[in-house]
Order: structure tokens, then sequence, then C-alpha cells
């Protein structure tokens, strides 16, 4: 039975101590109930969501793909979904969206393999150990192995739409800030003008790897949200001479 109580709230490693009143709520589940959101309002209405999400705050570090990008991609997945009238698995988006990066970022990347496949290799095991629905990885390893604008075109619905929304993410203003954020620190951007060669190359040829009508729909404005700021840069370094 709860007591009700008007005073300080005490904590402890195993309880909550209110007015001299033990109140039986562990810890873990007080942390749940004040930190139940990511930024944009996903619900961590899980345990396992719950540390998934720490697990990436605490390693899904990236100027370009790190957690940031998951969660825009989390957040476009469900608006494609939403525009293509497809119901998708939000437990598969999640869980994709917030770990299928971790191949690419130290200390987990290897070099001589393709991050996504990493990825997979990483987390089946860390799902598993999170209490993450396994009857539900398939979907989701097959959601990983999918998302990248080169990949074989995905045929489960979840993997089509993380497809998409990873794609957008190169695109637009946000394309332009995640691969100039880049520079001098990977193959993409070696130096501004390499830089922007690479923006210049996705501008012109990710469109192309889009399923969905919703996704093109959005990768319109952002082409011309791109095509604006090249110009506009072009102007300012006397046509790149001195970018």
């Amino acid at each position: 039975m709860l007591s009700i109580c008007k005073m300080r709230i005490f904590f402890s490693k195993k309880a909550i101590l209110l007015s001299g009143c033990l109140i039986p709520i562990f810890l873990s589940q007080v942390v749940m109930a004040m930190d139940d959101k990511t930024p944009t309002g996903i619900p961590l209405d899980m345990e396992w969501k719950q540390k998934v999400y720490h697990f990436a705050q605490e390693n899904v570090k990236h100027s370009a793909w790190g957690i940031a990008h998951s969660e825009r991609n989390y957040q476009m997945s469900m608006t494609l979904a939403e525009n293509e009238g497809i119901q998708v698995d939000k437990d598969i988006i999640f869980a994709t969206a917030f770990l299928h990066d971790i191949g690419a970022i130290d200390p987990y990347k290897k070099e001589e393999m393709e991050h996504s496949v990493r990825s997979v290799e990483i987390v089946e095991s860390l799902l598993a150990s999170y209490g993450f629905p396994m009857q539900k990885w398939p979907k989701v390893k097959a959601a990983i192995l999918g998302h990248m604008y080169y990949a074989d075109r995905p045929t489960v619905e979840e993997a089509i739409i993380f497809h998409d929304a990873d794609v957008l993410d190169f695109l637009g203003t946000i394309g332009i800030v995640r691969i100039v954020s880049i520079t001098e620190r990977h193959r993409w951007a070696q130096d501004l003008p390499g830089a922007f060669s690479t923006l210049y190359q996705f501008k012109n040829e990710l469109t192309h790897s889009l399923i969905t009508n919703a996704a093109k729909k959005i990768a319109e404005q952002r082409i011309v949200e791109m095509h604006e700021s090249f110009n506009q840069l072009n102007q300012e370094t006397f046509d790149g001479k001195v970018l």
C-alpha cells in the first residue's frame, strides 16, 4: 500500500523514501518515469528501449551518423510510413534507427568490413541482452543491411521505409551540414572541395535510390535547398576557386 506524503523525496539505490514512508519503487523505474522520451518525443516506454537509447547516448557519437541522425531517421520513417499509408512496427524502426550505424563508429568499426554488416554483427547480441522481442530481429537485420543508398533494394516494409529515411538525411540543408562536418575525417570529405564534390554527387544521384513516393516528394524540396545553397556558395567563393 502506498502512503500519500507531502514532504521531500529522498532517493536511495533501491527505493524512494517519502516523508518517512517507504514506497517500493525501484530506482530504475523512477529513471524511466523521469526520462521517458527522447528530445523529439519518441517514447521510451519499454525497458529495452531505455537500454538501447542509453547505449546510443554513450556510444553512437558522431557529427554525421551519431544519435541525432538516428533520431531524425526514426522520425522521418514515421512520417514516410504515415504518408504512404503503411503500418510499420515501431519497435523495429526504433531498434534499427538507434543502432544501424554503430558499425561505422570507433571502437566498434572494422576497416575491412562494410559498416552495415558490422552493425548486424554487434546488434543481435546487444538487443537480445536488452530484452528486445527477438522474433522481430530478422526485420531489424534486413533494415540495417538495407539502409544505405548503395544497398540492395530492400523488400521488408520497415526496411524500405528506413532506407528512404536514411537517404533523405543525406539531402537538403541537413545533408550539407552532415558532410561538411566530416571534412578531413572521412574519404567523402578529405577537404572542403572534396566535401562539396560528394554533395554535388549526392544531389544528382541519391534520389534514384529512393523507393517510396512520399520520400521522392520530400527529396524534391531538399534538392531545391541544395541547389540554392550551392549557387550562393559559388558566388561567394569565385565559382569554388577559393573554397
